[in-house]
């Protein structure tokens, strides 16, 4: 009795060891897919972010090219390029109607630097605009080897005038209600204001 009791008690020794093993087996084995789980869901997660990043690109260039057709299509049937063929300008004369002052006349280099091209193109724009009345050829007494340009009394008008006609909104916008446009001008107004003439590089 004594010696069946002790064979027993022995076999359960020998087997609680086993089942242990096999219990921390069973977590090794929980644990590593776990992991795998884990490593699975940032993949995915890393995945849709990138769909993400895609279709808002996507989704960008779309209002990106609306927004560009748009404004081509209108301004080649505005009142600015309707008054500037009137009076026989390109949209080239009237950068460099911008760019001049009537109170500060700027050399022909720091013009053409100005308008992003060279000496050559900016005679011929300012040869334009002088032989229209719109700005004039000055030499300076301290330096007479150097030309500058200012506008003229009509070249001051005449630049205002345009600019207001740029700003007259085309009839498909005034067809929109007011709670689209007032929308429109708001998501725009967030924007980053563009760069002044001061501060525009070529």
């Amino acid at each position: 009795m004594s010696s069946t009791h002790s064979r027993t008690h022995s076999r359960t020794s020998k087997g609680a060891p086993a089942a242990s093993k096999e219990s921390l087996a069973a977590s090794k084995e929980s644990l590593a897919a776990s992991k795998e789980a884990l490593a699975a869901s940032k993949e995915s997660l890393a995945a849709s972010k990138e769909a993400l990043a895609a279709s808002k690109e996507a989704l960008a260039a779309e209002v990106w090219k609306l927004m560009a057709d748009f404004a081509a299509a209108n301004f080649r049937n505005s009142t600015q390029v309707q008054l500037m063929e009137e009076i026989g300008l390109t949209p080239a004369h009237y950068r460099a109607l911008s760019i001049l002052d009537p109170d500060e006349p700027r050399p022909m280099r720091a013009l053409a630097t100005a308008l992003c091209c060279d000496a050559s193109m900016a005679t011929w724009l300012v040869d334009r605009l002088e032989e229209r009345g719109l700005a004039e050829r000055r030499t300076p007494p301290s330096d007479r080897r150097v030309k500058t340009v200012v506008l003229t009394p009509l070249g001051i008008r005449t630049r205002e005038k345009i600019r207001e006609s740029f700003y007259e909104p085309p009839g498909a916008l005034l067809d929109l209600d007011v709670s689209s446009l007032e929308s429109l001008r708001n998501e725009l107004r967030r924007l980053p204001a563009p760069p002044s003439h001061e501060r525009r590089t070529c």
